[in-house]
């Protein structure tokens, strides 16, 4: 608002100066000239200056406990509000599918982690993985595997963050004693607090696309207030600079076609882009949409540039790893248009290529990756996938068919 004023007052200036220009004496012109000029340019710059939008502040820097952060995906620099959970996290958080549990637990991760001697990520929607996260845990802390929580107990203050469990009976026997505990899930039967909406959605477009109030409420109105929905549309239009309100028609329009189906609407119009405009990168991403939640390494997809998915709120990355929300994996996945086979066939191509004569430490860091794509029905059979299993049996002893 205050750059449009300037703006505003720069023109009248300028036009004073054209006007003083044409009636002046011959004497005063060369001076008038000078000050139309410069006047005419300072309005150019500020007209560029409202148009320009804005860059959000990046988060404050997270102070690292050396190397004792195992995990820990890429942060959300967008992330907002929840300040007073921030202050005070609770111990179980749960909330449907895009409100926010993760991006809450891992925020807090990033902000508290110079408060611990230790901090580690689990991601606990398979229990039968634990034990091989925890093996991760271990070679952190230069301990066997079987020697992890006693290592704890060397290391307190520490944090550990069971990100999207099931029920209380799949990981409460597997949660240690004696540090901070954070849980984070979708599914019934915790004693927990339940995250909402973010109180301000129309604030947070506001900032993340640099709307009016006028065009930020209308928006939210349609949008909701799930931080994912809102992240999906505020990304839009920073990164294409479409105009709101053809934005909110597009959207509209479609939710006529899937009544109430906000996110399978705002998923279409980001696909539409980033496959007409980085065919590349929704093809990455279809590839990533047959792997597990956790982050991706992105040495396993080669030369593949996540930085056009990501600047559609699709991804994260943090230039090591890449991850894609759960709830848009699976919008991928059962998008009508979709080359499931071959997308599941790809990734676990590219995961053999990756694997191939690879240490014990390299398989389990992306072990969830593999049982992800060798249970999709869409490969059964495919002799990549027989020799993924195979090869996962040998590692673990047991069979994950």
């Amino acid at each position: 608002m205050v750059r449009r004023v300037a703006t505003v007052v720069l023109a009248l200036l300028w036009a004073g100066s054209v006007a003083a220009l044409a009636t002046g004496t011959v004497a005063r012109r060369p001076a008038l000239l000078a000050l139309a000029g410069t006047s005419l340019l300072l309005v150019v710059l500020g007209m560029v200056a409202v148009r320009r939008r804005r860059v959000p502040p990046p988060p404050p820097a997270v102070v690292r406990a050396g190397d004792r952060v195992v995990g820990l995906p890429p942060r959300d620099p967008h992330f907002a509000g929840r300040e007073d959970l921030l202050a005070a996290p609770p111990k179980v958080i749960t909330g449907p599918p895009g409100s926010g549990t993760s991006s809450l637990a891992f925020e807090y991760a990033y902000r508290s982690a110079h408060e611990f001697q230790f901090v580690g990520v689990l991601h606990a929607s398979r229990p039968e993985l634990l034990p091989d996260q925890y093996a991760k845990l271990a070679v952190a802390l230069g301990v066997p595997a079987d020697g992890v929580v006693a290592a704890l107990a060397d290391h307190r203050p520490w944090l550990l963050i069971f990100d999207d469990a099931g029920g209380p009976a799949d990981i409460e026997h597997l949660l240690p004693p004696g540090g901070r505990i954070i849980v984070t899930s979708s599914a019934p039967g915790w004693n927990a607090y339940t995250l909402g909406g973010l109180e301000e959605p129309a604030d947070f477009l506001r900032r993340r696309a640099d709307l009016s109030r006028k065009e930020a409420g209308a928006l939210a109105e349609t949008v909701g207030d799930l931080p994912l929905a809102l992240e999906l549309a505020g990304a839009y239009l920073a990164e294409t600079r479409a105009d709101p309100h053809a934005y909110l028609v597009r959207l509209q329009t479609l939710l006529v076609r899937v009544p109430g189906n906000i996110m399978l609407a705002l998923w279409s119009l980001s696909a539409q882009h980033l496959r007409a405009t980085a065919p590349d990168a929704y093809r990455a991403l279809e590839m990533w949409s047959f792997l597990g939640p956790e982050p991706i390494p992105l040495a396993v997809f080669g030369d593949l540039d996540p930085d056009p998915a990501v600047r559609l709120g699709l991804a994260r990355t943090d230039g090591v790893t890449v991850t894609v929300h759960p709830l848009i994996q699976s919008l991928v996945r059962t998008a009508p248009d979709v080359r499931r086979r071959e997308s599941a066939t790809s990734a676990a191509t590219a995961l053999r290529a990756h694997l191939t004569d690879a240490a014990d430490e390299v398989w389990r860091s992306v072990l969830p990756h593999v049982l992800a794509v060798v249970g999709r029905p869409e490969v059964a059979g495919d002799r990549t996938v027989s020799w993924l299993l195979h090869h996962v049996e040998f590692l673990r002893g047991d069979s994950v068919s």
